[in-house]
């Protein structure tokens, strides 16, 4: 797949199939992000929203990473909609899932899949029009998948997988957002303890009203 910078197509099975590079130009990244949906036009522009996240990593933890893959599931072929892959302790259907990381084989590179319709998929249209919700959209799976590349190739840890790289997708998310939106955070930070604290507060008053509170035969749910 040639890198452009404009779209360009190809027939294949008599399915359309558009890829695009993002110009480089708009948001300096190490790592080559690629579009490539299939008969489908993502609600939101992801390519410039993953280009900002990935634009915040520090460029040690992207070395050997080449490309990240937009694309969508509802696009995939036969075979690969059969596939499988390890979440956590079990098997889940690679169709299902957000987000794919694919380790350096046999002299291919290391890259990055994303199913940008399964990360979209439940989100307001106003909370993707917004962008720090957008963002913080994106970055949950997409940082997920760099902290397996980076627990591969930079800081093995004899921990599961899965939970190694959810460690680093709380780090990356973390230094992110506090670097980007500070002023934001600096505010809605104290209103979050102050909830958090009232609501641990209250929790056992609410318990003994609840067991007070007598219960109505027409609404007990069987």
């Amino acid at each position: 797949m040639a890198p452009s910078s404009r779209f360009h197509y190809r027939d294949d099975d008599s399915i359309r199939h558009r890829f695009r590079t993002v110009n480089e130009r708009m948001v300096k990244t190490p790592v080559k992000i690629v579009e490539a949906y299939r008969n489908w036009v993502p609600p939101v522009n992801a390519a410039k929203t993953v280009a900002r996240l990935v634009a915040g990593v520090p460029g040690r933890h992207l070395a050997g990473l080449e490309s990240i893959i937009l694309t969508n599931s509802s696009g995939l072929g036969h075979s690969r909609r059969r596939e499988k892959t390890w979440a956590n302790t079990r098997k889940v259907r690679v169709v299902d899932c957000r987000g794919l990381y694919r380790q350096a084989w046999k002299g291919q590179p290391a890259c990055i899949e994303l199913f940008v319709d399964n990360i979209v998929k439940g989100r307001h249209p106003v909370v993707l029009r917004i962008p720090m919700l957008r963002e913080i959209s994106f970055a949950e799976t997409l940082y997920h998948e760099i902290g397996h590349h980076i627990h591969l190739t930079q800081a093995p840890e004899y921990r599961g997988r899965e939970e190694v790289a959810e460690n680093w997708e709380r780090r990356l998310r973390r230094s992110y957002f506090w670097r980007k939106y500070w002023y934001l955070l600096a505010v809605l930070w104290p209103i979050w303890w102050m909830a958090t604290r009232m609501k641990k507060c209250l929790q056992p008053v609410l318990t003994r009203y609840r067991a007070w509170t007598p219960r109505v035969p027409g609404l007990v749910k069987k």
